[in-house]
């Protein structure tokens, strides 16, 4: 019909949607059914951890990179099961090969196993790389330096970090101007890396020069710029402008630390005509140099000012110098350090006031609270460690109980590092970490030295594992093993800790199984209330103490104070390796007075405040009855009982913390002070904190083959060949041949084992030694040693065979004992003739056998280029058998600093030595005195002072020489010093000093650290008075190598 529409098109098209539409229920159906199936078949690896090993490792996408090459850098291998770390590690492998601009890992399940599969896009590949230019420095370095090769992927940026590198590289040699230009490389386009350089002129430092200078001259601040001239104008001294901002900063700092607050320093640089030198000139204005108007102490309140400032270096009215302001800081530090006070911070700071050149020098303190050391771990590290931890612990001056010192944990770490078996040196082996213990409802916060460092997570677990060794050393005075308490009880011995346990007699034997002695802590009263933790030595016993007894301070930290004894806490103690439990412990309470804690520099008297006696419980398996003592501090105690004492093994019963109240002095107030006006004054004592110290030690390498020589005016030219094992254990013999192979047999305890032979023109020595600075784990050093010694002598020849024991203990940092025995075969042949009768009653061979002791104060600064402090040694030794005779010498050594810079360098050194010695009429010719030689008195040949007979030397019994020398450095890195000296004494037949003699002379020293610590010496002498009969020698040296 015309001008009618037929719409049947709409029609059609929604009856087909409408048809359509019954089949989406099918659809969603299958894939709700579908979805599990994928799932099964492929896993995110992210967020699954396989039980079962993987059935293969294949990569996909690669194209120009061969799969065979990209599985060497994937560590998942078909047979092992999958992880996300592991997986983590792959992906991250194959970005760092540059090859891949992304890198997909999954994981698809098959019949066969799980499937690992690596999808990769590569990058593009780099078809050639040159270098244009280069005439200074190779192209093979700088492809070392890029690592760009033809092959590897294509970058736009690796590209440009290379034109940088080679531009630093460049500046670092000394081409200032050197300009690296990328023609290829820079689009994205590119598949060459071309690199255009132009080197420019090698520019050297030829001068340097400082202006305006007054305090310091200009040799010692260049020792402090980083800057370097060269040598000649040829060698070395290559330009690096970033120097200069360090030099400025340095200097700058140098002057600060003199009291120069307002220098300024500017710098210039001037280039030659040809850009080939340059001149640096830094022109300093020093300004004014502040003085101190007064010193103020801010934050300290258990501490007064006097005592912190006991020792004050820095005083007011003088120079600002940071120099002594660090020392006047390290003594206070030392002083709470004493106190247990370990995160105490003291720092100083200048504030200025209005009058010119004046400051105020304030101490800032924060005293923190006391810290006592709980438990101490060790942890050998290495790639095969072999070393016992006694061999750490032994060396430690801790123990647990003690007071947490830093001084001490400085001195730890530093005699762990002196120790052969462990590695030293910036990150090397030797670390103390600091674990605060955990308190109610946190966690412990983790320390490294005095720093907070909440990163830290340890990397290692430094808890040993299994019982301490029978013969465990006991160096805490307040810890003891099961096998000498008993006795140590009886005797009265035992120093005192103020947070330690007190312990009434009673019985602590245990049964023969339980007879293993080792390292004991009681753990404090000023525990944090309802706190648990385990014992600072799993299994240790408490020792039982009557009241009354006596005390010995075996720890030369400790003060010999009168010490009373607390009332200890209830615990139960954990496992622990360190020893075994005791059978049982009876605690009592003995009268006391309170004790100030620590030990300061110098003693203080302690003032006792009379306080009530608070309760005092006694519990015990067997316990002996007797009446309960007093408590130093009127507080509510925490009662003290022990677990069950019937196990066996290892198996320790555990201790808990279990308070009844306030803990000692530091929680409830003193009912004697609690209602004045001051109030109490333990109020404000803090609850001491408990710290773990973990010690973590690598082995270092510990054998070692030396070759050396050395050529002195007294014994001519020497060889020496060293065969040396530091870490020797004799007791550990190998159990199997792989003991041998792996290095496990006669190594690990700490010992030192030489083999030495120093062949000579005059005089040969060969000596095998074997010596344990901690004999049996013990305080106490031992060593043995069998030598071969022969000497051609101007009037005799003579050879000596033996052997010597030596036993010795390291009783404080500064005060040494020891016990020498000594056995020996000597032959005397080829005498002189005319032969003097002495001489002649010893040709042949003798017998020689010797027993002595030495005592050794030693307070110097260094042992080889002391400044300050001085040595006393004193050594009694007596001849017995063939030869009896006594023999005394005594020596005192003492070192003054006369004068230094401002800034503690270029000291002069004023040296004085005594020495005097007698042996008695029995003494053979081969063991009297003799002098002579750069050694004992300079100006006179080697034994060319002493009586004489026919004109052979016969040596004396008496002998009394000095010294006095003063030292100046030469140069302003003190390398090169210079001496001048008076050497003077004799040596008599008898106590007597009628052939007086005196020589004059100069020398220098030179320092060369190359060749060893010790410096060359040559020395310049003359004898302005002598014997007739002396022979002379103007001048002696020494030289030595060492490698």
């Amino acid at each position: 019909m015309a001008g009618v529409m037929d719409d049947t098109r709409n029609t059609d098209a929604v009856t087909t949607w409408m048809s359509r539409a019954a089949y989406i229920p099918f659809i969603i159906l299958a894939v709700l059914c579908w979805v599990p199936i994928v799932n099964a078949e492929e896993t995110d690896f992210s967020t699954t951890q396989l039980g079962e090993p993987l059935a293969a490792v294949r990569v996909h996408g690669n194209v120009t990179i061969p799969s065979s090459e990209i599985m060497q850098h994937i560590e998942s291998r078909p047979g092992r099961p999958v992880t996300p770390s592991k997986v983590t590690a792959d992906v991250k492998a194959l970005h760092a090969t540059r090859w891949f601009a992304s890198v997909s890992p999954r994981v698809e399940f098959s019949e066969a196993g799980p499937v690992l599969t690596f999808n990769v896009v590569e990058k593009p590949i780099l078809r050639r790389v040159a270098y244009i230019g280069n005439d200074k420095i190779s192209t093979k370095e700088l492809t070392a330096l890029t690592g760009l090769r033809p092959g590897h992927a294509y970058d736009v940026l690796i590209n440009r970090e290379a034109v940088r590198r080679i531009k630093q590289l460049y500046l670092e040699k000394g081409f200032a101007f050197a300009e690296v230009a990328l023609e290829k490389g820079d689009a994205i386009s590119d598949r060459e890396a071309i690199f255009r350089i132009k080197e420019g002129p090698k520019v050297r430092v030829t001068k340097v020069r400082i202006n305006g200078n007054k305090i310091a001259s200009d040799a010692r601040l260049k020792t402090k710029l980083q800057t370097e001239v060269a040598w000649f104008g040829m060698f070395r001294g290559q330009y690096d402008p970033s120097t200069i901002p360090n030099d400025v900063a340095v200097l700058t700092r140098y002057y600060h630390d003199l009291g120069f607050f307002d220098v300024r320093i500017d710098q210039q640089v001037t280039f030659s005509d040809d850009k080939s030198s340059v001149t640096i000139d830094y022109n300093i204005n020093e300004g004014t140099r502040y003085k101190i108007r007064s010193i103020e102490l801010v934050g300290n309140r258990v501490v007064g000012q006097e005592e912190l400032l006991l020792e004050e270096n820095q005083k007011s009215g003088k120079y600002f110098l940071r120099r002594l302001v660090n020392e006047d800081l390290e003594g206070m530090r030392e002083v709470y350090g004493n106190l247990g006070r370990l995160y105490a911070t003291v720092e100083a700071v200048p504030r200025f006031i209005d009058e010119p050149g004046l400051i105020d020098l304030v101490y800032r303190i924060d005293e923190d609270k006391p810290y006592i050391v709980r438990n101490i771990y060790v942890d050998i590290d290495g790639d095969h460690p072999h070393t016992k931890a006694n061999v750490a612990r032994n060396s430690m001056v801790l123990s647990p109980g003690d007071y947490a010192d830093p001084n001490l944990i400085r001195r730890s770490k530093s005699r762990l590092e002196g120790i052969p078996a462990f590695a030293a040196g910036t990150g090397g082996g030797v670390k103390i970490d600091i674990r605060r213990v955990e308190e109610e409802g946190g966690n412990p916060s983790v320390f490294r030295g005095q720093s907070n460092d909440p990163g830290y997570v340890g990397e290692v677990d430094l808890q040993v594992y299994g019982n301490t060794p029978s013969g465990y050393r006991q160096q805490n005075p307040f810890v003891q093993s099961e096998a000498d308490q008993a006795e140590k009880t009886q005797n009265g011995f035992r120093s005192w800790n103020p947070f330690l346990n007190s312990h009434g007699q009673g019985s602590s034997k245990q049964p023969a199984t339980q007879q293993t002695p080792g390292r004991a802590a009681v753990m404090p009263t000023g525990a944090a209330s309802a706190t648990r933790f385990p014992a600072a030595a799993n299994g240790n016993q408490l020792e039982t103490m009557q009241a009354g007894t006596r005390f010995r301070p075996e720890n030369p930290f400790v003060g010999n104070t009168a010490q009373p004894q607390l009332a200890g806490s209830h615990y139960q103690r954990k496992p622990n390796p360190f020893a075994t439990e005791p059978e049982s412990v009876t605690v009592a309470q003995n009268n006391a007075q309170p004790y100030v804690p620590g030990v300061n520099r110098k003693e203080r008297p302690v003032q006792t405040v009379p306080v009530n006696s608070g309760p005092v419980v006694q519990t015990s398996s067997k316990s002996n009855g007797e009446a309960p003592g007093r408590v130093a501090f009127a507080a509510a105690e925490p009662q003290v009982s022990t677990a069950d004492a019937s196990y066996s093994g290892s198996e320790v019963p555990a201790q808990t913390v279990q308070q009844t109240g306030a803990l000692g002095p530091f929680a409830e107030p003193n009912p004697l002070f609690g209602g004045t006006a001051q109030g109490d004054p333990f109020s404000d004592i803090p609850e001491p904190g408990f710290v773990d110290l973990l010690v973590n030690a690598r082995e270092a390498q510990t054998g070692r083959l030396m070759f050396g020589a050395a050529v002195n005016s007294n014994s001519g030219v020497l060889g020496n060949i060293v065969l040396e094992e530091q870490n020797f254990d004799i007791f550990r013999w190998p159990t199997s041949p792989s003991d041998l192979w792996n290095g496990h047999a006669f190594r690990g305890g700490g010992q030192r084992f030489r083999l030495e032979a120093v062949p000579g023109q005059d005089v040969s020595r060969y000596i095998i030694s074997w010596s344990d600075p901690f004999f049996l784990d013990t305080d106490f050093s031992f060593g043995l040693s069998g030598f071969y010694f022969r000497r051609f002598y101007d009037y005799w020849d003579e050879r000596r065979g033996g052997g010597r024991i030596n036993l010795g203990r390291q009783i404080s940092p500064y005060l040494s004992v020891g016990l020498i025995s000594r056995i020996e075969e000597v032959n005397v042949s080829n005498p002189a003739v005319p032969t003097p009768q002495d001489l002649t009653d010893v040709l042949g061979s003798n017998f020689l056998f010797t027993v002595g002791g030495m005592v050794r104060y030693d307070t110097r600064d260094s042992a080889i280029n002391p400044t300050e402090g001085y040595l006393a040694e004193l050594t009694y030794t007596q001849g017995l058998t063939e030869y009896s005779y006594p023999r005394v010498d005594a020596e005192l050594t003492n070192y003054y600093t006369v004068w230094s810079r401002p800034d503690g360098s270029g000291k002069h050194v004023l040296g004085m030595r005594g020495q005097l010695g007698y042996t008695g009429d029995d003494t053979p010719i081969f063991e009297r005195y003799f002098a002579g030689g750069f050694q004992t008195f300079r100006g006179f040949d080697f034994r060319g002072v002493g009586p004489r007979e026919n004109g052979v030397t016969i040596g004396g019994q008496f002998l009394a020489l000095g010294t006095l020398e003063y030292t100046v450095p030469l140069l302003a890195n003190d390398s090169v010093s210079g001496v001048a000296f008076t050497d003077f004494g004799t040596v008599e037949e008898d106590v007597s000093l009628d052939n007086f003699r005196v020589s004059v002379g100069g020398g220098i020293r030179i320092r060369v650290p190359a060749l060893g610590p010790v410096p060359l010496a040559f020395d310049f002498a003359y004898p302005i008075v002598k014997a007739p009969f002396d022979e002379k020698q103007i001048f002696s040296f020494y030289v030595g190598i060492q490698r």
